[in-house]
């Protein structure tokens, strides 16, 4: 090990060693379409983005858009190519991490990854498209009260006013855990979080508004399987996620590349991933 390494092995806020295996399989995305201004009505609602909102018993919403789509982004073959000092930027100012401590290079977007020791718990990638980034980051799981899909979500909505947010994360133990988050530039906004088949979820927010913010027809929902009707503790979130992206950039990954970063993150994040995905007690 280099004198760099091992100070910074003596200060690294993780408490496991490096080789730990982690515990739980999760998965954690969130995408940003810059200049995602609607074309498909404009009733929806300005909502404040909160947690603290109705609960499971309420009802999803109902009610399905007629318009096109709601966005003025470019298609996907327009979209230029993947711009890794964007994606630097982009991860240095991202909530969870505190520094980049390396660029490994691009990898195909089409490259699957699984987390499977703390050392890959440092790991975040980034593709920037244009208009249209995205980040994986096992910082935005949480299932212990605190919600940073939510609340990353939410500051780059305010950084990026013009901006399509959408943010989501599984875990799974016993019971699968997720939180959900859909952001329209319009005010449109709802949030989603909970264990999977138990009443006590988080919830805020309109899917009716986000429905009708993006243009979401009841044939795109029938086609995805998502029911507006469902119960929150029930309804198919990664769905509606899906369609709404889909109706601002349906992004084909094939041929395309991302950044994977080295990071360190902040000291909050690094005890809340040690517990949520090492199981550290």
């Amino acid at each position: 090990m280099t004198e760099n390494a091992a100070e910074g092995a003596a200060s690294s806020p993780w408490y496991l060693p490096a080789d730990t295996e982690v515990a739980y399989y999760g998965e954690y995305q969130l995408t940003v379409v810059r200049h995602a201004g609607s074309r498909a009505g404009s009733h929806a609602g300005s909502h404040a983005g909160s947690h603290a909102g109705s609960r499971a018993g309420s009802r999803a919403g109902s009610g399905a858009g007629s318009g096109g789509p709601a966005s003025g982004v470019a298609h996907d073959a327009r979209l230029p190519a993947h711009d890794p000092a964007a994606a630097r930027a982009f991860t240095e100012a991202f909530g969870t991490v505190e520094k980049v401590l390396a660029d490994l290079g691009t990898v195909p977007a089409t490259e699957g990854f699984m987390a499977e020791t703390r050392a890959d718990l440092e790991l975040v990638r980034v593709g920037c498209w244009g208009d249209v980034i995205e980040i994986a980051d096992p910082g935005l799981v949480h299932c212990n009260g605190g919600f940073p899909v939510n609340d990353e979500a939410e500051a780059l909505a305010e950084r990026f006013p013009d901006a399509v947010v959408i943010a989501s994360c599984t875990i799974d133990y016993n019971m699968t855990y997720g939180a959900w988050k859909i952001i329209h530039p319009g005010g449109a906004r709802v949030f989603a979080a909970g264990w999977a088949g138990e009443d006590d979820w988080d919830f805020d927010g309109s899917v009716a508004d986000v429905v009708t913010a993006f243009g979401i027809t009841a044939r795109d929902c029938a086609e995805a399987d998502v029911d507006l009707d469902e119960k929150v503790r029930s309804f198919y979130w990664g769905g509606l996620c899906d369609l709404a992206q889909a109706k601002v950039s349906p992004l084909h990954r094939a041929g395309r590349e991302l950044s994977v970063f080295r990071v360190a993150h902040t000291e909050e994040a690094v005890a809340d991933m040690e517990e949520i995905w090492l199981g550290d007690d």
